[in-house]
């Protein structure tokens, strides 16, 4: 092979190989770069499991649903090449809300741990922060009142109040974590499996420390049972889509018709993750 056909040959192969960089460089800035912050309620049977995801690609999940099933659809909504949460959160400690938050915490590099702080002993809440101390993650109990930001994405705890903390209710959900979700003059209501008492101390709440509790989004409380979603808290949130998390053909009779009755006079897009999968909400 004469000097001139290795020169070009060379030349080729160069070419190549930095049309080779520049397409790799252009798929990898189009994955990573900022987009819109979203919401997705993914489909995990009867249960809660929430992916708070920022513009810039930090994570929140907020409960982990009643098994491993959650990190099938962890693996659909989270890039291969990532394993990080920033952070988890169980909104209480029933297990549909945590039975899969034992295997996200020895999945995902987690950066911290947030509970309401309430007691509820079960082989399932053993597993869950036995996880946490295994892996040394930092843990905080979370009480209305309290807010982050991350990312422009801000956090704000609606409920529990601070008497939660320590004790053990007879009803682990009247303890759970309602948290709201803005961003961008937008914003989300995540109503855990609160009932209407709960909704009445969020009103109160709401209006001493004038909050609006008008949401965009709401995630329907405690899978569309009939004991939440009052007529007072739903026309506070006048919600535009109200997304139930619910598993098909459950045992509960979720969502039951006087919750889906209650959400139709709203004028909401009800959404249902047994009928419709994993559902995204971009704000």
């Amino acid at each position: 092979m004469d000097e001139d056909t290795k020169t070009n040959r060379w030349k080729i192969i160069g070419a190549g190989f930095l049309a080779g960089c520049v397409v790799a460089i252009g798929l990898f800035a189009l994955f990573v770069r900022p987009g819109a912050a979203t919401i997705t309620v993914l489909d995990i049977g009867q249960g809660d499991a929430i992916l708070v995801e920022t513009p810039h690609h930090r994570r929140v999940l907020v409960d982990g649903g009643p098994n491993r099933v959650v990190l099938s659809q962890l693996g659909r909504a989270v890039p291969l090449w990532s394993n990080r949460l920033d952070a988890v959160i169980s909104s209480h400690l029933d297990a549909d809300h945590i039975g899969g938050l034992d295997d996200v915490l020895e999945r995902f590099r987690v950066g911290q741990v947030f509970a309401s702080g309430a007691i509820h002993q079960t082989d399932t809440t053993k597993d869950f922060f036995a996880q946490i101390s295994s892996h040394a993650l930092p843990y905080s109990q979370l009480q209305e009142g309290m807010e982050w930001e991350l990312d422009g994405v801000a956090f704000r705890v609606l409920y529990p109040t601070g008497v939660n903390i320590g004790a053990d209710p007879t009803q682990s959900n009247t303890a759970a974590i309602v948290l709201k979700v803005s961003a961008n003059n937008r914003c989300a209501l995540l109503a855990a499996d609160i009932g209407a008492a709960e909704e009445q101390q969020i009103l109160t709440f709401a209006k001493e420390k004038n909050i609006s509790l008008d949401c965009d989004l709401l995630k329907v409380a405690h899978h569309g049972s009939k004991y939440g979603s009052s007529d007072e808290f739903l026309q506070a949130v006048t919600p535009q889509t109200a997304v139930i998390s619910v598993g098909a053909k459950n045992s509960y009779g979720h969502p039951t018709q006087e919750a889906l009755d209650r959400l139709q006079k709203t004028g909401a897009d009800v959404l249902r993750t047994d009928e419709r999968g994993s559902i995204e909400w971009q704000f």
